[in-house]
């Protein structure tokens, strides 16, 4: 009982931890005191800055009695982030904002004097910022590459398994332009993508010994118990997701509208909410009659949780025009 409720606590933790890094509102704040540092002009003279200073103003704009507190700073650089203001930098800095060691969160930072504007994305896994921050197109503008589990979080048995994004700051956000840049996606991200292949395939070996086996048994009959999840092994779940960031990456950089359709039918035929997730998520979009027909389905899954979010993507579909509005019931 004792191992149930901490695992439950646990879970709960998770969640409102990556809640809170999904979160990339606009927000200002007035200091009470200048940053200890003087804004660079260039790339050049934010070498001088130290990272004791950066993370001081971080941490007062992110304070202990705010929604995100930032505990820690891995890296951080400035650069220039908005066209036509080249000399206008920003700070990006890779936080973590748990308090547990885990930096997944880019904080984005511009001071004028005492006036502080700050958005933020998610990003998960480790973040290289000498990697992640990048002028693709040669125009001066820099770009950062962020990325996402591909599946949820599952503690230590988590794949390392990363959907990836190319992203701009657009009036004061972050946001997706990976499909201005396929040329770029295909020299770098596919093998950032290929070497997420081989680490999942290694992690996949090392659970195929005894111990890894036997741990993953009580997980996953833990998760069955519960009544939202069944047992589907890890090499499962590896397949699918290495699957998923493929056809993701043909529909959303590429453009090839129908990519993963038939996968998509074919994980939503599995016992496990988990997969089917996988499925409500590439049917969505898709503007076919099979992907509809598979969502209504599902939205009468006796699983909950499934038909549930099924629902919610029929709704998307026909606000996105995808399919006919639902008529009026006849009195």
């Amino acid at each position: 009982m004792k191992k149930t409720l901490l695992f439950v606590c646990f879970l709960i933790i998770t969640c409102i931890v990556f809640a809170q890094r999904t979160v990339d509102e606009i927000s200002h704040k007035t200091l009470l005191v200048e940053p200890f540092f003087v804004w660079p002009s260039s790339i050049e003279s934010s070498r001088n800055v130290a990272p004791k200073d950066v993370l001081d103003l971080l941490q007062r704009l992110f304070p202990s009695d705010g929604l995100e507190e930032v505990y820690a700073m891995e890296s951080f650089r400035f650069v220039p982030l908005e066209k036509d203001r080249k000399d206008k930098l920003y700070l990006v800095a890779d936080t973590d904002v748990t308090g547990r060691g885990i930096f997944g969160r880019i904080q984005i930072v511009k001071c004028e004097g005492r006036e502080c504007i700050m958005t933020g994305q998610g990003s998960d896994g480790p973040t290289n910022l000498g990697e992640r921050i990048v002028d693709v197109d040669g125009d001066g503008i820099f770009e950062i590459v962020t990325r996402n589990f591909a599946g949820t979080y599952d503690g230590p048995l988590t794949r390392p398994i990363y959907i990836y994004f190319i992203r701009k700051l657009i009036g004061g956000r972050l946001v997706d332009v990976s499909v201005q840049f396929p040329t770029y996606f295909r020299d770098h991200i596919l093998p950032m993508m290929a070497a997420d292949r081989m680490e999942a395939q290694r992690a996949l070996a090392d659970y195929s010994k005894p111990a890894d086996r036997n741990s993953q048994a009580v997980d996953d009959r833990s998760r069955e118990g519960s009544g939202h999840w069944k047992a589907t092994t890890y090499s499962e779940k590896v397949i699918v997701e290495l699957q998923y960031v493929q056809d993701e990456y043909h529909r959303r950089v590429l453009r090839e509208k129908t990519a993963g359709l038939d996968n998509a039918l074919r994980w939503a035929r599995s016992d496990d909410p988990a997969i089917q997730q996988f499925a409500i998520q590439v049917l969505e979009p898709i503007d076919s009659s099979l992907a509809a027909a598979e969502l209504d389905r599902l939205a009468h899954s006796p699983n909950a949780t499934t038909a549930k979010r099924a629902r919610d993507s029929l709704d998307n579909r026909r606000e996105n025009g995808l399919d006919p509005p639902i008529p009026p019931a006849k009195e």
